[in-house]
């Protein structure tokens, strides 16, 4: 979608606008529309507190994440503290950086990289694919490396991104990019209620910022979204994928056309 939103952005005049993403999740569309100087700043809200502590320790804690990344090897063991780490309710008073380090740790070394779904080869190990086996310390210091560079130009807040497109102003662009309608338990930890979809529409009904929505298809969403402008475009999740999902783009700026895009894996944080 990063492409397509840069498209957007262009066609309607935007370029140097502020940038807003309520549901930060990867902020893949926030990283290459900064690394493009599409947009002047970028606005990250993330209520998931493992994945809001990762961000905010890759914009301002870089060496010591990486530090730390460096120093931990991908083991059972390991494996077992960070999600105690994760999980930590705040009885054990753990900075930002170890709750940070402990989401990209389980992100790295999880069963598809969902965090909760068990280590990658399982309790015995008895696969070929280790729990090591994504968890290549250069590359990700690389990465976070790489971040740091747009750190100056984010901001990241652990807090509702529906109360944020309330109270947005006509100087900013919000990509709002929700948990699925439909499935949604199964693939995100804090996913959408039925009550969270209504309170978002009428967020983005009422908001005075300009904004482009982004969701699963689902014939729900489109007849909730019916009286405003919309389109359908087709997204593949690698180059050799089999099949295309739908997703549904809805926006009162319009559309122009209809766009097939190839959306390939992200190397470093994803929810999928």
């Amino acid at each position: 979608m990063a492409a397509y939103v840069a498209e957007f952005i262009e066609t309607n005049c935007l370029v140097g606008i502020a940038f807003c993403e309520p549901f930060a999740g990867s902020a893949a569309v926030s990283r290459h529309l900064l690394s493009k100087n599409l947009v002047d700043h970028a606005y990250l809200y993330e209520i998931d507190p493992g994945l809001y502590s990762f961000w905010k320790s890759a914009f301002d804690n870089t060496d010591e994440l990486i530090d730390r990344v460096y120093s931990t090897k991908a083991t059972l063991d390991e494996f077992d503290r960070q999600t105690a780490v994760l999980s930590d309710r705040g009885e054990s008073n753990f900075r930002t950086l170890d709750k940070g380090f402990a989401f990209l740790f389980l992100n790295r070394t999880s069963y598809s990289g969902i965090v909760g779904a068990g280590p990658i080869g399982g309790r015995s190990q008895a696969s070929d694919y280790p729990i090591d086996c994504r968890y290549n310390a250069r590359a990700l210091a690389s990465q976070i490396r790489a971040l740091s560079l747009i750190g100056p130009r984010v901001t990241v807040s652990n807090s509702d991104g529906i109360a944020a497109i309330s109270e947005a102003g006509p100087n900013i662009f919000i990509y709002a990019d929700p948990p699925y309608f439909s499935n949604g338990k199964k693939f995100y930890r804090d996913y959408f209620k039925v009550f969270d979809h209504y309170r978002l529409r009428k967020g983005l009904i009422n908001s005075r910022a300009h904004w482009l929505l982004s969701y699963d298809y689902d014939h729900k969403v489109e007849y909730l979204y019916r009286n405003i402008p919309s389109s359908i475009i087709s997204l593949y999740h690698s180059a050799r994928a089999a099949g295309a999902k739908k997703e549904l783009l809805v926006s009162p700026l319009g559309f122009n056309r209809r766009v097939a895009e190839t959306v390939m894996d992200l190397p470093l944080v994803s929810l999928a």
